[in-house]
């Protein structure tokens, strides 16, 4: 706001010449002088002298109404440089849909919110079935970042956050599993990365008679099914949802199928059930890397770059 219009503005919100000269640390005559010539300029008179106490006119009216609009644009725009300066405050927003990415964000989250307790954090779990809304959305600038594990290297950057290990889970009673049930690795070593190569299914042939749980068409756990597996029997059961983890790994322990689950995922949920058989097929595609994704030409703001830090904190990974 300009001086002039800070001079009309406090005379407005004081209620008089007098008051707003002590406000603004100047005499009333040279207030006075100041306004009339800016009213000159405008071609109209703000303020009704000849009332008691001083009233705006009808063009004064509308002469305030814009000043407070410029007023609240001018704090509006201040307060976004203050949040991309002030890691204190400010908004990050992340984009989320799998199932790994969204255990290892809850956790960055926790850690985060110890840390900036004011800064407003909006995750967006996309639309359903389709993950490209979150790429799309972060091309145009209204997310920060997203986790996942594929991105085009032209137009974005990936931090790594989690490295993963494919593997196979089934229920024990489920047809088939018994004639492969020895060929199962204990939970504890797979929790405790303790493998050796006899744990390593080289024969995946076994498999053949095995019924899995089919993913969304976008997912890359289907396509890491494809690398690892080639082709696999399907069961009848379909789940509409990017995000049929969680119902795969209930319906998988009701023995229904099978499916492709990572040693992440056997820390993070409850696998504790003892009908539960894990197998690692050996391929060289049971790895697989969470990334947080980025366009390359965003600016981050200052919350935004202090998430990023706590992610690396977090995840062990630099």
């Amino acid at each position: 706001m300009e001086l002039l219009e800070k001079y009309s503005y406090t005379v407005y919100q004081t209620g008089s010449f007098s008051a707003a000269a002590k406000e603004l640390f100047i005499s009333q005559p040279a207030l006075s002088t100041a306004i009339a010539r800016h009213e000159k300029n405008l071609g109209f008179a703000i303020f009704d002298r000849s009332v008691i106490p001083i009233a705006l006119t009808p063009e004064g009216r509308i002469y305030v109404e814009y000043l407070d609009e410029k007023e609240k644009s001018e704090n509006y725009m201040l307060n976004r440089i203050k949040m991309l300066r002030d890691a204190s405050y400010g908004a990050v927003s992340i984009g989320v849909y799998s199932y790994s990415a969204s255990e290892m964000l809850a956790k960055i989250c926790s850690v985060f919110n110890e840390k900036y307790p004011n800064v407003n954090v909006r995750l967006d779990m996309g639309s359903i079935g389709r993950i490209g809304n979150l790429s799309e959305k972060m091309r145009s600038h209204s997310l920060d970042m997203m986790l996942g594990y594929d991105f085009d290297p032209s137009e974005c950057v990936g931090i790594p956050i989690l490295n993963e290990t494919m593997l196979i889970a089934m229920h024990k009673d489920m047809e088939g599993a018994s004639k492969i049930a020895h060929l199962a690795v204990p939970r504890e070593r797979i929790i405790s990365g303790a493998l050796t190569k006899g744990d390593y299914v080289s024969d995946l042939s076994v498999f053949r008679d095995i019924k899995f749980f089919e993913y969304s068409y976008f997912s890359n756990t289907r396509y890491k099914m494809k690398q690892i597996l080639g082709s696999y029997k399907v069961v009848n059961y379909v789940v509409e949802n990017a995000r049929q983890v969680g119902m795969h790994n209930s319906l998988m322990k009701e023995r229904i199928g099978a499916i492709m689950t990572t040693d992440y995922h056997i820390r993070m949920s409850k696998f504790d059930d003892d009908n539960i058989l894990y197998f690692l097929p050996k391929s060289d595609f049971l790895q697989r890397t969470l990334y947080i994704i980025m366009q390359k030409d965003i600016t981050l703001s200052a919350a935004a770059e202090k998430f990023l830090e706590v992610a690396r904190e977090v995840s062990g990974i630099k």
